[in-house]
């Protein structure tokens, strides 16, 4: 269902003029259900003895659920550096096996990630970290895959022949010189990452965005993952340094809920009803078309109604960061 109130955050805001930028909206930091995220699986991460290469193509890494109960997965991390002597960003994700999301054996990556994110990483052999939007739950003993677009700016994450061991099956890559067609690999082995996990309940409501705030157009915000008929409340702020006084991101232990965590101020909210499927959606903002309003940047990040989960009977989501543009 749609808000049922609009957010004014535009309502008679006067900004300067800005060069010309490309609208974003991009997302940060992670949901949370009331437990701490924790490496519940991972390979070669112990002591890792790092390989570099450098292909240009994107890799699926596959992964086996073997904690013995079914997982959310809101992140991962990988063992890797730069090959261009410098910091480059680039796209990562989680896919489910191409034979479904309860598979059991890996036969090959799905075509479409099922979740998507964006990593950071620098020129020194390090652990860099990603998280990956909407938390995806994976069944005990499930198949799924990582992938990291890497293209020749971050070396695969792999460990040396001498103590690394392989995964569960060869990684699969794929480049638009062959038509972005996942294909088995075997110059890259022995991977070496971290999968970031939560208890698969409750589930971790997810905050995202489809499309980018441009000049003239419609904007709105999804929830998902919140309690069905209840509410959420959505969150838009111009600072994501400060909340009341304490710097972000803010500890909500010290109101109650455990493990969550505020990442900005809280200017406007809107009132948001969840359908029977624990999703909504924001009534669209109107972003006015006026230069003057090319590179207003606001954050966002909600927070669902969840009775008895802690003592504020709240979950938060993951945040955005939104840049008007064109």
């Amino acid at each position: 269902m749609r808000s049922i109130l609009l957010p004014a955050i535009l309502l008679g805001l006067t900004v300067p003029a800005f060069a010309q930028t490309v609208a974003s909206y991009t997302l940060y930091g992670e949901g949370c259900n009331g437990a701490a995220s924790n490496n519940c699986l991972s390979l070669n991460d112990v002591n890792p003895v790092f390989t570099l290469a450098s292909l240009p193509n994107e890799y699926a890494y596959p992964v086996i659920n073997t904690t013995g109960i079914p997982i959310q997965i809101v992140g991962f991390e990988i063992y890797t550096q730069t090959n261009t002597s410098q910091t480059e960003t680039v796209n990562t994700g989680l896919l489910y096996d191409n034979s479904g999301p309860t598979a059991t054996v890996h036969t090959s990556p799905a075509a479409t990630n099922v979740a998507n994110g964006t990593i950071t990483v620098d020129a020194s052999p390090n652990w860099y970290s990603t998280s990956v939007y909407p938390p995806i739950t994976i069944p005990a003993g499930g198949a799924f895959w990582f992938h990291v677009d890497a293209y020749s700016k971050v070396a695969p994450p792999q460990h040396s022949t001498t103590g690394g061991v392989p995964g569960p099956t060869n990684n699969y890559y794929r480049r638009p010189s062959n038509n972005m067609v996942w294909t088995n690999s075997v110059s890259v082995a022995r991977q070496i990452f971290r999968i970031h996990c939560k208890p698969a309940t409750p589930t971790v409501p997810s905050l995202a965005a489809t499309g980018a705030p441009q000049l003239g157009t419609n904007f709105s915000l999804q929830v998902s993952g919140g309690t069905p008929n209840l509410p959420a409340f959505v969150i838009y702020a111009f600072d994501n340094t400060q909340w009341l006084t304490l710097p972000t991101p803010v500890d909500l232990a010290l109101f109650g809920a455990p493990n969550c965590f505020n990442q900005t101020s809280n200017d406007f909210v809107s009132l948001l009803l969840l359908d029977a499927a624990g999703q909504g959606t924001t009534l669209p903002l109107a972003i006015p078309s006026a230069p003057a309003f090319n590179g207003l940047t606001w954050y966002n990040q909600a927070a669902a109604l969840t009775p008895g989960v802690n003592a504020i009977d709240l979950l938060v989501t993951n945040a955005g960061t939104a840049v008007v543009g064109n």
